[in-house]
């Protein structure tokens, strides 16, 4: 699948949270996000090193905004937290 597609089936589950569904600067910053994922997935897929990210389970009602990074079972980046 690629990144368009990929943003729009994100968009279709995401629409009933969204403050403005149709919103043309909604989905470009979906597709953006669907890219970088993209880049990020194919620089630890050529890296040799195991790379996993932690929980997105929340500590005491945080809201997480991207989990923790780690490489070969060390945290290397903490999540990022609302």
């Amino acid at each position: 699948m690629d990144d368009t597609a990929e943003a729009n089936q994100l968009s279709d589950f995401l629409g009933p949270y969204a403050k403005d569904p149709a919103s043309r600067s909604r989905a470009d910053h979906l597709i953006t996000l669907c890219e970088t994922g993209a880049r990020i997935k194919q620089m630890t897929d050529r890296h040799p090193s195991n790379w996993t990210f932690g929980s997105w389970e929340s500590r005491q009602g945080a809201v997480i905004q991207f989990p923790s990074v780690l490489k070969d079972q060390q945290e290397v980046m903490p999540a990022e937290y609302e």
